[in-house]
């Protein structure tokens, strides 16, 4: 895995809508995943190879 630049912390990007997201992860999964990267908001990615997808 490769580590961010020093000041820079990861991003993730759920490849769900925010209300998919409530139903599968609970509040405690989501502050545990914020503890260690930024989450992007919307839009929901569905293509990952757009330019627009690999600048989240």
């Amino acid at each position: 895995m490769t580590q961010s630049p020093p000041g820079r912390r990861p991003r993730a990007a759920l490849a769900m809508s925010p209300a998919a997201a409530a139903a599968v992860l609970d509040a405690e999964s989501l502050a545990a995943l914020a503890e260690v990267c930024d989450l992007t908001g919307p839009p929901v990615l569905d293509d990952l190879t757009t330019p627009g997808a690999r600048a989240v």
